[in-house]
């Protein structure tokens, strides 16, 4: 809504984004993961403030709110960011009916196509390559108990001759 002057949010990507869209200045409140990431972003931006939820306290998201909302610099910053983002030659639904002009036009564009879609199953599931890996993990394993083996061996051995000749 154009009255909206400010968005709390967790730092999500997509709520970035919707921020960004209608220009909305953010106060983000991380918890894990891209967030935080995210969140530093925001303030690095200009387009919000970022608060952690360890830290929050009444006073703090009041105090947070307040200089958000009164601050221009936010406001300023996000409509330009928006400005931005909507710079394009050509609207989504123009993009949209180009691209499904373009299909039809080259009959499916079979060129645009996966390479995944004529994997064998086996492949596709990465199966041969987790055969591969095994049996070089196993050829490894083998290795390494025969020569364990090999060393113990000759360690008895030669613990045997030392304790005969005393």
């Amino acid at each position: 809504h154009k009255n909206v002057r400010l968005f709390i949010t967790q730092c999500g990507l997509q709520s970035l984004q919707e921020a960004v869209y209608h220009a909305v200045p953010l106060l983000g409140i991380p918890f894990f993961s891209d967030q935080k990431y995210n969140g530093k972003k925001i303030q690095e931006s200009g387009i919000g403030l970022v608060h952690h939820f360890k830290d929050l306290t009444k006073q703090s998201l009041q105090h947070a709110i307040n200089e958000i909302i009164n601050k221009t610099s936010f406001r300023e910053n996000i409509e330009k960011l928006s400005a931005l983002s909507k710079d394009e030659p050509e609207t989504s639904l123009e993009r949209l009916i180009w691209w499904t002009e373009y299909v039809i036009r080259n009959k499916g564009a079979k060129h645009l196509r996966s390479a995944a879609i004529d994997l064998h199953w086996y492949q596709y599931l990465l199966l041969d390559v987790s055969v591969f890996i095994f049996i070089i993990f196993s050829i490894i394993v083998i290795i390494l108990h025969n020569f364990i083996t090999f060393m113990s061996c000759s360690l008895m051995k030669i613990v045997k001759i030392k304790i005969k000749k005393y």
